[in-house]
């Protein structure tokens, strides 16, 4: 652009002869041309005003009064009142933002004896190319990077298929193109860029073409073989068990290809055999589950598209056959009493449906016979001023299979379950933290027939049996595991007390304590022949005076104890893996046992020969030392008694069970060396090994 006048001077008229000059206000130039700068860069020119006659000249400002201030930024530098002689610097700095031609105005208006002016200087520049790199990919936007905020994105960069211009071609490849809109690019394997219906993945259906474009038109094929193409009405033609006059089955498959799965329901009574609730008869209208669902809104009638909302109304709603209620998951409210009755109470799993109740109430109150099962739920928070905390069983049954007691309490016996004169079945069942005032901390029983199979007991308290207490009852306990458990009297885990009968076996007890005997199991006046307790893990438990893992106390003792291992259990007197303190009542059979770092006076106290048979067990490290192996009339050397170490496969003595391996080493003496009856001899029918891996009765 051509530049204006290199000066504009603004005369201000003077008199002739030896008058003073009057002032002169002179801006240098008159037009500032930046020329190009780059995006983002910028360029700086002066402007100088100056007053080169006599007197004062007062500079009333300097703006800009055209053009972008964000592009134009004017700075000033000196006073503004111009004496003789004086000058103004303005610096005008340039920073463009855009490729293109800018243009701007400055105006400066000032005040002088003949009452001033203004003037005005132009301003012109353009940007160029930046020359930054945004994305340190190398390539400048001057260098032709159409996107330097994208380092995948330059001159250099491989056109890839994304739909973008990646080499900065000025276009992306010829095949990144969308045309039918189906979200498929023709480089990502669209084969017909002008149908919507057409694409990869697409489902195949009876139109004649290859709509997946995987190269065949496969409309008439028959891919999973079972006689019927998708044209033939086979609503899924890679699942074998779906085709038109299938038969449905609960397998979640179309089996008919009537447009629903798994929607058994013969009777029609809204229940199907494959829903989360199943149905008791599907060929019975009368029998059904009641659906209850706490989430369910609209029409109700307690099948599985229309569940009540409440559990009062699935229970008044019970038909008289099947008597279930099915919960949806979610937290219902339960206080009820059968007296007589039968109730079943499946929720949709343990971690998914809860049953509280009102503050000092139980959940189950069973009495006159009534039967209750309960099936994957939770039952947690209540408490009872009497026997039974959360379920309270008198001349009843119970069934609970994979059900969750936690957080219950009783201020007398059985802080989650009492069950009197009952049965009461367990199957996997975990009863977590509950307490009770007297005896039983999760289970109570008396005069009653507990058997449970695989459940936890950890975290609970009680007086006696800070888990389990079984006085004048029966008992069967398989694969059951006691841990944490706590007894302000006898028996840390469980307390048996005049045994009808029990069989505890491939049992876990660890951890539990007490403070009186029997840290993990105490058994008092148990006289119960052909009872046993065998194949059991007893380790780390505290019994407090005497019995750290197991104590027999009382007038009688008539049970066996055969191929158990207890290892590092505690107490302050005797007997610190096995105690027994029945006097001349006493017809114990203690076989095959390994008792090994006991804590205390002695490892394995007996305190009266009588007619106990105390025959091949290995007792060894006793904190006592050597000779407090045995205590009593039984000794290492006889009856094939010995003092020797077991060789666990490892073992930490920490007080962590869980790090410990008490299977025994292939060089264990304690391998092959229990009794020699073949009565005894271990599942691998060898001889049988001492301790709990031993014997025709462990895993």
């Amino acid at each position: 652009m051509k530049p204006l006048l290199p000066w504009l001077t603004l005369l201000l008229v003077a008199c002739k002869g030896e008058a003073e000059a009057p002032p002169t206000l002179t801006i240098t130039p008159s037009a500032l041309d930046f020329g190009t700068a780059p995006v983002g860069g910028e360029s700086a020119l002066e402007l100088v005003l100056e007053n080169s006659g006599g007197g004062q000249i007062d500079v009333l400002s300097v703006q800009l009064t055209d053009g972008d201030p964000d592009v134009f930024d004017l700075d000033r530098d000196g006073s503004l009142a111009l004496g003789d002689g004086l000058s103004l610097t303005v610096t005008v700095t340039f920073t463009p933002e855009k490729e293109q031609v800018y243009l701007g105005l400055v105006q400066v208006r000032y005040d002088d004896v003949d009452g001033g002016g203004s003037a005005t200087v132009s301003l012109t520049g353009e940007g160029s190319a930046s020359e930054a790199d945004n994305d340190a990919d190398g390539y400048r936007v001057v260098d032709g990077d159409c996107d330097d905020n994208n380092a995948t994105i330059n001159p250099g960069a491989e056109e890839i298929c994304d739909g973008r211009d990646n080499d900065c071609s000025g276009s992306p490849g010829g095949d990144e193109t969308d045309a039918d809109g189906d979200s498929w690019l023709v480089c990502e394997g669209d084969c017909d860029d002008g149908d919507k219906s057409v694409y990869p993945d697409a489902k195949e259906i009876c139109d004649d073409k290859d709509s997946d474009c995987d190269g065949n038109e496969a409309d008439r094929d028959d891919s999973d073989e079972d006689g019927w193409s998708i044209c033939d009405g086979d609503c899924d033609d890679d699942d074998d068990r779906a085709r038109p006059g299938g038969v449905e089955v609960c397998d979640g498959a179309d089996n008919d290809c009537d447009g629903g799965e798994d929607n058994i329901d013969a009777d029609n009574d809204g229940h199907s055999v494959c829903s989360g609730a199943g149905d008791c008869d599907d060929n019975d209208r009368r029998a059904y589950p009641v659906v209850v669902d706490a989430s369910a809104s609209g029409e109700e009638d307690g099948t599985d598209n229309k569940p009540y909302n409440t559990i009062d109304e699935g229970l008044a709603n019970l038909d008289a056959v099947c008597r279930t209620v099915w919960l949806a998951a979610g937290s219902y409210a339960v206080g009820l009493t059968l007296d007589g009755e039968e109730l079943n109470v499946v929720g949709e799993g343990v971690d998914e449906v809860t049953l509280t109740t009102s503050a000092g109430s139980r959940h189950f109150d069973v009495t006159g016979g009534g039967v209750l099962g309960l099936t994957t739920l939770t039952l947690s928070g209540a408490s009872a001023s009497t026997d039974g905390g959360s379920i309270r069983l008198v001349d009843s049954h119970a069934i609970l299979d994979g059900v969750r007691l936690t957080g219950n309490s009783s201020a007398t016996d059985g802080g989650a379950i009492s069950a009197t004169s009952s049965t009461l079945t367990l199957y996997a069942v975990e009863l977590l933290d509950n307490t009770a005032a007297d005896d039983g901390g999760a289970v109570s029983a008396l005069s009653a027939e507990v058997t449970d199979s695989g459940s936890l007991f950890s975290g609970n308290t009680g007086v006696r049996g800070g888990a389990l207490v079984a006085d004048s009852s029966t008992l069967t306990l398989s694969d059951s595991v006691f841990t944490e458990n706590a007894a302000t009297d006898k028996g840390g885990a469980v307390a048996v007390i005049a045994s009808g009968g029990f069989v505890i076996e491939r049992g876990e007890f660890t951890l539990n304590t007490a403070v009186n005997g029997g840290g993990g199991l105490s058994f008092t006046n148990v006289s119960a022949a052909g009872s046993t307790l065998r194949n059991s893990v007893v380790q780390d438990n505290n019994g407090g005076a005497v019995g750290g893992g197991l104590s027999v106390e009382g007038t009688v003792g008539r049970f066996t104890v055969e191929n158990n291992t207890l290892v590092a259990n505690q107490a302050t007197g005797q007997g610190a893996g096995l105690y027994v303190g029945v006097g001349a009542g006493g017809e114990l059979t203690i076989l095959s046992n390994l008792i090994f770092r006991a804590q205390g006076s002695s490892g394995l106290y007996v305190d009266n020969a009588a007619a106990h048979a105390v025959s091949y067990n290995t007792v060894y490290a006793t904190s006592a030392g050597d000779s407090a192996n045995f205590s009593g009339p039984f000794a290492a050397g006889t009856n094939e008694n010995r003092a020797e170490d077991p060789l666990f496969v490892s073992f930490s003595n920490d007080r962590d069970p869980s790090n410990d391996d008490l299977d025994l080493k292939s060089s264990s003496p304690a391998k092959d060396s229990g009794p020699p009856d073949a009565a005894y001899n271990d599942v691998d029918k060898t001889r049988n090994d001492r301790g709990h891996t031993g014997g025709p009765n462990s895993k």
